[in-house]
């Protein structure tokens, strides 16, 4: 980890032993992070923890995913993860979407 990430999940960490509850906000934010400082293995264990925790995804959320894998060059897993959020029907896709996911084709040099 870099810079003030391992700050901010000993923050975490320390926030989630004192019983507070993490909230989707702070759950992005340090999934923003991680996709930033290429903490992969990091935010694959957040989103873990972001499910057991029963904070439903936003789509802010899926935006930092979708930019995830496009980083790690795995963009079958950004489409699988936008399809995924387009079956849940309590959601609407927007436009931040759609543009990080043209940005992974372009990195990923797809046609």
């Amino acid at each position: 980890m870099q810079g003030n990430l391992q700050a901010a999940f000993a923050m975490f960490e320390k926030m989630l032993g004192r019983g507070l509850k993490a909230d989707a906000v702070l759950f992005n934010t340090l999934l923003d992070g991680c996709v930033r400082h290429s903490g992969f293995e990091l935010a694959d264990a957040l989103l873990e923890k972001m499910h057991d925790c029963s904070v439903k995804p936003t789509n802010f959320t899926t935006s930092i995913e979708v930019k995830m894998w496009g980083k790690r060059r795995q963009l079958d897993q950004a489409f699988a993860v936008v399809r995924a959020a387009a079956e849940d029907r309590s959601r609407r896709l927007d436009a931040q979407i759609g543009t990080c996911l043209v940005s992974a084709c372009f990195l990923n040099q797809a046609p």
